[in-house]
């Protein structure tokens, strides 16, 4: 199957750059685009841990503002390699985001690394409520990339 456009998504940590060599492989292989889509919790939405978000309006645009420098350091080294490449950061659950980016697409992969609790069908399931009319005529591949031992 080729692809048009390549999803690869992100939080900052070391654990999730390890997806970056297999999206940018993949967009090279297909021609296709590479969104590096940076997953944000909501302003004052629980943590990946549970915990609540801390410190209201002013660290949440920290954080957004952090995650904006991070993705335009990644896109400008990314984009050395001939890849189009195009960065965002959304705020959400993974799969939520993750669907809706993929949506905008003919032909998308999410490229992501595995995390505790997370399952691709997570994204599926998000793309068929987007729908509309609650299905979804072709499922969106997900490529998992396991993190490096000591990384999880």
């Amino acid at each position: 199957m080729a692809y048009d456009s390549v999803i690869v998504v992100l939080d900052g940590s070391k654990t999730a750059a390890e997806a970056l060599p297999r999206a940018l492989a993949t967009a090279l292989d297909n021609d296709a685009s590479l969104l590096l889509l940076y997953v944000l919790t909501p302003r004052g939405g629980p943590e990946p841990g549970g915990a609540a978000v801390g410190g209201g309006g002013r660290e949440h645009d920290l954080r957004r503002s952090q995650a904006e420098g991070y993705l335009q350091g990644m896109r400008r080294s990314l984009e050395e390699s001939g890849v189009r490449v195009d960065a965002r950061v959304e705020e959400g659950a993974v799969g939520g985001v993750a669907a809706r980016a993929a949506a905008a697409s003919q032909q998308p992969v999410v490229v992501m690394t595995g995390r505790p609790g997370f399952t691709p069908t997570q994204i599926d399931g998000h793309a068929a409520e987007s729908d509309g009319d609650g299905s979804r005529s072709e499922s969106i591949p997900v490529l998992i990339v396991e993190p490096r031992v000591g990384q999880r």
